[in-house]
């Protein structure tokens, strides 16, 4: 078999490369999942890491800048996981089950190969992936739920899944009950009413500080924001204790050019653009010392006109000029600089405030542009100085309505891991599972986990394909698309079949096949619980978009012809 996949021109260590892939995604999947070591490079010195996270292994897989299918698979895979966050093995397992079966399957004597590949399979895909879609979205499936907020339990078992990967968390129940807890008071502090209207999704709102040293259980969320820029904050300054406005500049405020301020500039005006270097020292020094006092003069206007308008709080993307921090400084006001494009979005969200963007273009009413934020506090964590700003409390901050509609309530997650190699799984499993809990929330929708929805779809689409297509020709169009179906539903068993049961023992495939049936048939009845029959829950988005996913890259394969034909060994 291997012969056929080098005269399509696919190496043979693609093929052996493409089987470990299967096999990889066969062994992490599911909370039990086994870890797996993986060398990011075959280079001496390379690193190798150990992970059941499929974010993490498809991060760092090896791929030969030959082997083009292979590089074809990962990249659908990480896209997958990059806009739903979760079911990457599934994704993975599931679409190179049904390219196998596929390109395997003969149907009898007389019969084509390679015509069934490219006519009824892709025919038999395009109705699998209806049927399933179709299924998913049936109100009495038994392993479709509405989650209940509620119900504390389901919650976690909606974490656990994601949870439960990283090799730092997987030994201890306790880290992991903590994480969720921590993950899940962050997310309902950013959820509010009416985020399909909101101005970013609440896994958006979710801000993440990494430190590497900590044990886990150091971990925790701050309501509010944390900066780890510095801060000039007066002794005594009132925005330490109570609400601030505060004015946010994204331009730099380290010098006032001319121009820029749309000064017109006479004969005589000194500025940047008129002031030349000359030989004569002392000329020189008088030119320089008149364009320092013309910009001190610029900045106690702009200085006076802060106070006048109450401003508790100058933030600023870049440098703020000395002479500007020291006086503001000593009038009680707190400066926040050097913020960088990746605070600038967080404060703009946690105050409200409208980034002023051109130092000729100073509102005339500040009060159409400042923001409100809580008390600012200065801590030391790991040996940096870190601000946090705290949302506003007070009733007249709220009552603006255009602040309302430009403020959403903002979290950070402190999270530290004992070691780089944990802290860098936590930086992909984490915001995953903040997604997760997004996709929960926007659908309202959950499904049962641990091979139970697999198994009920398989059955699904078996009773559906013998409903709807005729089974006289045994070699006609229809007789060939119900063949696909029912591989795919056997892929679905195969994908199902690879969770454990139990931690460190795998049962059979009929087994499994037959606890799993009976597990829905207690779903069905009013006597049975009501979810999380499969130990897990899983968000709905993910999994159905990760199963579709499968089916359409497995078309693609399949489309390529016989360049993946990988049946010299079975597959576990």
């Amino acid at each position: 078999p291997l012969l056929s996949a080098a005269i399509h021109g696919m190496e043979f260590d693609e093929v052996n490369e493409l089987r470990r892939l299967v096999r990889v995604a066969s062994d992490c999947v599911g909370p039990c999942g086994r870890a797996r070591a993986i060398r990011s490079s075959s280079l001496p010195g390379a690193r190798t890491f150990v992970t059941s996270s499929a974010a993490a292994a498809l991060h760092s897989w090896p791929i030969d800048r030959r082997h083009h299918v292979l590089r074809l698979v990962i990249d659908a895979a990480q896209a997958h996981l990059q806009r739903h966050g979760d079911g990457g093995w599934l994704f993975l397992n599931f679409s190179l089950r049904v390219t196998l079966a596929l390109l395997g399957l003969n149907l009898g004597a007389g019969s084509d190969p390679g015509a069934f590949a490219h006519t009824a399979a892709l025919r038999g895909l395009a109705l699998a992936a209806t049927w399933l879609d179709e299924a998913l979205s049936d109100e009495l499936c038994p392993c479709r739920h509405t989650l209940k907020w509620s119900d504390l339990g389901a919650v976690l078992s909606l974490l656990r899944a994601t949870l439960c990967k990283p090799v730092a968390l997987c030994g201890s129940p306790h880290d992991i009950r903590h994480f969720a807890l921590m993950i899940l008071e962050a997310f309902l502090n950013v959820l509010a009413p009416g985020d399909d209207d909101a101005g970013a999704a609440p896994e958006a709102r979710v801000r993440y500080t990494w430190f590497c040293g900590p044990e886990l259980s150091w971990s925790s969320h701050i309501n509010g924001l944390l900066l780890d820029t510095p801060a000039v904050v007066p002794v005594g300054a009132p925005g330490c204790k109570r609400d601030s406005q505060l004015a946010l500049f994204s331009v730099s405020l380290e010098q006032w050019m001319p121009a820029a301020a749309g000064v017109e500039q006479g004969p005589g005006a000194v500025g940047m653009e008129n002031y030349t270097a000359e030989s004569d020292f002392a000329s020189t020094l008088a030119g320089a010392t008149a364009l320092r006092q013309w910009e001190e003069g610029r900045f106690r206007k702009l200085a006076e006109r802060l106070l006048e308008a109450q401003v508790g709080i100058l933030a600023c993307q870049k440098l703020v000029d000395p002479w500007l921090v020291d006086h503001l400084k000593q009038r009680g006001v707190i400066i926040l600089s050097r913020l960088s494009i990746r605070h600038i979005d967080y404060v703009q969200a946690l105050s409200g405030a409208v980034p002023i963007s051109s130092l000729a273009a100073l509102p005339e009413h500040w009060e159409d542009v400042c923001g409100w934020v809580g008390a600012v506090e200065l801590r030391t964590i790991q040996g940096r100085q870190h601000t946090l700003l705290r949302p506003p409390t007070t009733a007249a901050a709220a009552s603006q309505q255009r602040q309302q509609q430009q403020r959403w309530s903002t979290s950070t997650l402190l999270i530290g891991a004992p070691d780089e190699y944990a802290l860098a799984e936590l930086r992909r499993v984490v915001p995953q599972a903040v997604k997760c809990l997004q996709d929960a929330a926007r659908s309202g929708i959950v499904l049962e986990g641990g091979g139970l929805t697999e198994i009920y779809l398989s059955d699904a689409l078996v009773t559906r394909a013998r409903c709807l297509l005729p089974t006289e020709a045994a070699y006609g169009s229809d007789a060939h698309a119900m063949a696909v179906v029912k591989a795919v539903a056997e892929c679905l068993q195969d994908v199902a079949a690879c969770l454990p049961a139990e931690k460190g023992r795998h049962i059979g495939r009929h087994e499994f096949v037959e606890a799993a049936r009976a597990a829905i048939h207690q779903l069905r009845s009013s006597t049975g619980p009501s979810y999380g029959s499969g130990g897990v829950l899983d968000a709905e988005a993910p999994k159905r978009f990760a199963m579709l996913g499968a089916l359409d890259l497995a078309g693609v394969l399949v489309r390529l012809g016989g360049t993946l034909d990988l049946m010299d060994e079975p597959l576990a």
